[in-house]
């Protein structure tokens, strides 16, 4: 029990900036980026500036101009270079969930213990995705200053869509797999109570625990396996 999940590939991400031809280049330009991201991290958006990016990288002020027209080019090329990493580490979860449907091939999910192990691996897989998540903290507030710099610069829109959306099919394509009415809706379900909870535990412990966000992904799954299931 297998399929296609339709997503966008990383080498499809647009970039900018001037383009680098030889190999020493190109680790400089990204070199630049990846300053522009820790600058990010540290300061937020408002600590980019060329000088501080130079010092990060350890490059000449020039290469930050030579290689971007201006501070929003670079800014929005860091940006790309980071949804670029992210959708290589978006396939894991999918991954996951069809692996746990295809063990239960051919068997009756209507079936209370074969739905409670379905129910089980799914949402042991939820936790373990978020676990890995909030334990790259840096990440995390890469992307969150990502959707907040894509409110005022339209050109990142789509780029910051990209990950979140990759993410959103691959579950959808698991829900059309069981044969759910509204996988898309459904889809948009999981993966927004994901990013909820992404959130709260990053907050800490006093905000929501781990047993909590555990507990309310099971009976999330619960329900709408069981909607699927009945279809």
């Amino acid at each position: 029990m297998t399929a296609a999940i339709s997503t966008t590939k990383a080498d499809t991400i647009e970039f900018q900036g001037r383009k680098a031809q030889r190999a020493d280049s190109r680790e400089r330009r990204r070199a630049i980026l990846e300053a522009t991201l820790r600058i990010v991290v540290r300061d937020g958006i408002r600590g980019v500036r060329h000088r501080a990016i130079a010092k990060e990288a350890d490059v000449p002020l020039a290469a930050t101009t030579y290689y971007f027209k201006d501070i929003h080019e670079l800014v929005s090329d860091a940006f790309n270079l980071f949804a670029q990493d992210s959708l290589k580490q978006t396939e894991a979860l999918a991954e996951t969930g069809l692996a746990a449907l295809d063990k239960l091939k051919g068997a009756n999910l209507a079936d209370p213990q074969i739905f409670d192990v379905l129910v089980t691996g799914l949402t042991n897989a939820m936790v373990n995705h978020i676990k890995a998540q909030i334990a790259d903290r840096d990440r995390r507030v890469i992307e969150h200053s990502f959707k907040t710099e894509a409110l005022r610069n339209p050109a990142l829109v789509r780029t910051a869509c990209i990950p979140q959306a990759n993410i959103t099919t691959s579950i959808m394509n698991f829900f059309k797999l069981l044969g759910s009415k509204e996988p898309e809706a459904d889809a948009h379900i999981v993966h927004g109570v994901i990013l909820f909870m992404e959130y709260q535990l990053l907050l800490g412990d006093e905000i929501m625990a781990m047993e909590m966000a555990q507990k309310s992904l099971r009976r999330m799954i619960g329900q709408l396996l069981a909607l699927a299931v009945k279809r």
